[in-house]
């Protein structure tokens, strides 16, 4: 059964991306998808996982008639929130994410009220009730959180600092680091074998990115401002990351 719950994701997200990407560019206002784009997509995903699904059905232990009920509600829910999410949502990296984390949870629900298909579910209770779940979240919220705190006041202590604040776009220096952040912690945590190349091919594509504005003869000391950020930030991340490691290790 998790191998028919799979087929459903995936064709959610195959149609999705070739039928539904375009409405969520950045310069949209509003989604504003039309009925006749939402059947068709919901026809798609009927065919398609009706193809993919069917056929293997047998090997599965899935009777027919809930398989086929299984893909007609997957449709039918799939539509529904389409069509709620073009009205209701606008284009944003939150919604989207949002939008199918609650389409999968609705095909999770769908599956296991037809088949009794308690896996994913038991699978969230293990993890709901597990100390390495509530270690890495918090491991991240040290990372991402007081990360982030720690690093604007240690960059706000130096010389000039106002200066450099409004060096590049407006926020982008707060989501870089956010993101780098998170990058570095998760290599620290989930690929330590390769972690310091990982985190060394960050740190040189960052400094790339800022070279131009360490040549420029007007951004003086811009170099050790940005040098004492970035290595402060990964600081937090690395130590959080480590911490975190050694703790689940032992």
């Amino acid at each position: 059964m998790s191998l028919v719950l799979l087929k459903l994701v995936t064709v959610h997200f195959v149609v999705w991306g070739l039928l539904e990407r375009p409405g969520w560019l950045p310069d949209k206002t509003r989604l504003q998808t039309g009925p006749r784009s939402i059947l068709y997509s919901a026809l798609m995903f009927l065919i398609l996982s009706s193809g993919l699904i069917i056929p293997t059905l047998h090997s599965e232990g899935v009777v027919l008639s809930l398989g086929l009920a299984l893909i007609g509600l997957g449709a039918v829910v799939r539509a529904v929130c389409s069509g709620l999410s073009s009205w209701l949502l606008k284009p944003s990296w939150l919604s989207l994410i949002l939008l199918h984390v609650l389409q999968i949870i609705a095909f999770c629900c769908i599956a296991s009220w037809i088949t009794g298909y308690d896996e994913p579910w038991t699978a969230a209770i293990l993890a709901w009730s597990s100390q390495r779940t509530y270690v890495l979240i918090l491991t991240y919220a040290i990372s991402l959180g007081l990360g982030g705190a720690l690093v604007r006041l240690i960059t706000a202590a130096l010389p000039g600092a106002s200066e450099r604040s409004d060096v590049g776009l407006a926020g982008a220096g707060s989501l870089i680091g956010l993101l780098e952040r998170l990058l570095v912690t998760s290599f620290v945590l989930f690929w330590p074998k390769l972690d310091a190349t990982a985190i060394g091919l960050i740190f040189s594509a960052k400094s790339i990115a800022r070279f131009p504005e360490m040549g420029r003869k007007d951004g003086t000391h811009f170099a050790e401002y940005y040098l004492v950020g970035t290595l402060s930030s990964f600081a937090v991340a690395i130590a959080a990351g480590l911490v975190a490691r050694l703790y689940l290790r032992g």
